[in-house]
């Protein structure tokens, strides 16, 4: 089992990084890393702004590759934006693709990639959006997994903040995410579900 959170263990405000975290029995976890260092990703700076934040990240494998997402906070004083780095292990390192796959804009917040497999027709989509703007976006990934090969119009669902995520089901694809404000008591998770990875969603 592979757990890959936000931020670090020992968070460095001038050098933000990721780790990641290894398990067999879900009790006992080996730390790794870091797997991904803000200062060895270039284009996070070109913006000029200082601290940036590590956010999120999720992982996929690919042919024997490992595909790492991650989000560069912070929305506001300059636009999100989510990057991708390859590593040949779950345990990194992981290097840069060399330029930020996703940018927010004003309304919509490029943080929290979900990167998921459809099982029934081998595509591979990717999902992201929330808080400042609270829109999911949807996109088909190329077969290299480091470009888009297209965006795919989707609503977004009722209550929706941040943090989607889908798993497919019984013949149902579930898409959970995150409502309410992050750092109050309305924050909760809510879920829909639909017959196609993309929607349309049923709201439950």
């Amino acid at each position: 089992f592979w757990m890959y959170p936000t931020g670090q263990r020992d968070f460095n405000r001038r050098d933000p990084a990721f780790f990641a975290y290894s398990s067999t029995d879900l009790k006992t976890w080996n730390v790794h890393g870091p797997v991904l260092k803000f200062s060895d990703v270039k284009w996070i700076y070109d913006d000029g702004v200082r601290p940036h934040y590590a956010w999120a990240p999720a992982v996929i494998e690919h042919d024997g590759r490992y595909y790492f997402y991650f989000s560069v906070g912070l929305q506001g004083v300059t636009p999100s934006r989510i990057g991708v780095a390859v590593g040949d292990s779950p345990s990194g390192p992981f290097r840069d693709s060399g330029k930020p796959l996703l940018t927010g804009y004003v309304g919509y917040e490029a943080i929290d990639p979900m990167v998921f497999r459809d099982p029934r027709s081998g595509r591979t989509f990717f999902y992201a959006g929330g808080s400042a703007g609270r829109k999911l976006r949807v996109f088909e990934i190329a077969a290299n997994l480091l470009v888009f090969k297209q965006e795919i119009p989707v609503e977004t669902p009722p209550h929706y903040t941040e943090a989607p995520f889908v798993h497919f089901y019984n013949g149902l694809y579930y898409l959970s995410y995150s409502g309410g404000e992050w750092n109050k008591e309305s924050y909760c998770v809510h879920y829909a579900t639909s017959k196609t990875p993309v929607g349309p969603w049923r709201y439950r």
